[in-house]
């Protein structure tokens, strides 16, 4: 059995249950999600909500006396007393980097962390853009933005500012993408597409119009209260290519692109004071 913790955002929960979905196809074992992270989160950080039940997923959450061990792994302190694991061996993903163990121990396995890199489900990648297709349907609203992204030249553009501005420890960690970057970002997508159509999606949109310059035709993607993160990224995702910011949420909106010939532009720092060799896939353009 795989038990993993899930914990954050969207963009986050869709790493997690990437590289628990391969690690437990690889071990040929059951996925089961920890899900006891959304009943104690810090107060300072945004307030997540459990998401990944809006697709197609193949797990199953714990129940019955699983949930007695989850709280014991989701301890700190107990999380690090062996003794105390039970029966599962608690595997924690440090810096963000690529770690093996958890394919060659093909024991009863606690997956706790984020799990940021491709090269965890690499190899079923063809299988999660299955799974990982919302089951919402479209808003009326939503059905006439996907008849325009649908344009062959259409550009998502993220840009992620909320608790990357309003929360100290967030901005520490992960930094800010600068309107130059944005602005660098097009001028590559304007060497190879001719009058790119650029969509903007961004938890701050009346700082993208204020201070990003558009060259070409731009539509901004206003929230919508019907709306939730799983639509926006499915519209993200749905153009036919991407430039994306130091974020979880944008990542899986280019990666979910099904256009075999999308051009990705990503940030080349991802972390203030860490590299992210292993998140970024090498077919992408990193400035």
């Amino acid at each position: 059995m795989i038990v993993l913790k899930i914990q954050g955002g969207l963009g986050n929960q869709l790493f997690q249950y990437a590289a628990g979905r391969a690690i437990s196809i690889a071990n040929n074992v059951e996925l089961v999600l920890d899900l006891s992270w959304f009943d104690n989160q810090i107060r300072i950080n945004t307030k997540r909500s459990y998401e990944l039940d809006a697709y197609k997923i193949s797990c199953r959450v714990a129940q019955g006396d699983e949930l007695f061990w989850c709280r014991i792994h989701q301890n700190r302190m107990l999380s690090r007393l062996s003794f105390l694991h039970g029966k599962w061996k608690h595997i924690k993903d440090k810096n963000q980097v690529f770690d093996n163990r958890c394919f060659s121990n093909s024991s009863d396995l606690y997956l706790d962390g984020y799990w940021q890199s491709y090269r965890y489900f690499n190899q079923v990648s063809d299988l999660l853009r299955e799974e990982l297709t919302p089951r919402v349907h479209s808003s009326l609203t939503d059905s006439a933005l996907i008849e325009i992204i649908a344009d062959p030249n259409s550009v998502s553009v993220h840009i992620r500012r909320g608790d990357y501005v309003t929360n100290p420890r967030a901005a520490n960690f992960h930094g800010l993408c600068s309107a130059e970057y944005y602005e660098m970002a097009m001028s590559c997508i304007e060497n190879v597409i001719s009058s790119p159509h650029y969509f903007v999606f961004s938890d701050d949109i009346e700082w993208a119009k204020e201070n990003i310059r558009f060259k070409s035709k731009v539509t901004f993607v206003e929230s919508e209260e019907a709306r939730n993160s799983v639509e926006d990224l499915k519209l993200m995702s749905m153009c036919k290519h991407n430039i994306i910011a130091n974020s979880s949420f944008s990542w899986w909106g280019a990666c979910l692109n099904r256009n075999p010939g999308k051009l990705v532009i990503a940030p080349k720092k991802w972390f203030v004071n860490q590299p992210a060799d292993s998140l970024i896939p090498s077919s992408w353009v990193v400035l």
